[in-house]
């Protein structure tokens, strides 16, 4: 059985500092039609996270069909793709984003 220890180890040396950098791209989605876009970390850098977005609040108006992280087997990701369908009667926008890091 495992015993909790009341003492803490050495405090560690302070990681390295930085700014996550969030990237956007938007595509306009006419009605009835379907479009993808990825938004794309800069060189050196990584994806952490991501997703889509879009700013239409009309009722049964967008239908997102992907939000994933952009990659190739064996390397890190280094961008967000989303997909959706415009069930409206307008043409709607969709933005993607991605959350990137700085390659350790």
């Amino acid at each position: 059985m495992l015993k909790k220890s009341d003492s803490t180890g050495a405090t560690g040396p302070t990681g390295p500092l930085f700014t996550p950098t969030v990237v956007t791209n938007t595509v306009s989605i006419a009605t009835g039609q379907g479009a993808g876009i990825s938004a794309t970390c800069p060189s050196g850098m990584v994806a952490m996270g991501g997703g889509a977005e879009s700013m239409t609040k009309l009722p049964n108006g967008l239908d997102i069909l992907a939000s994933n992280p952009v990659y190739t087997a064996g390397n890190p990701p280094t961008g967000w793709y989303a997909n959706a369908k415009n069930n409206t009667d307008t043409a709607i926008t969709l933005t993607s984003y991605v959350i990137c890091m700085p390659k350790a």
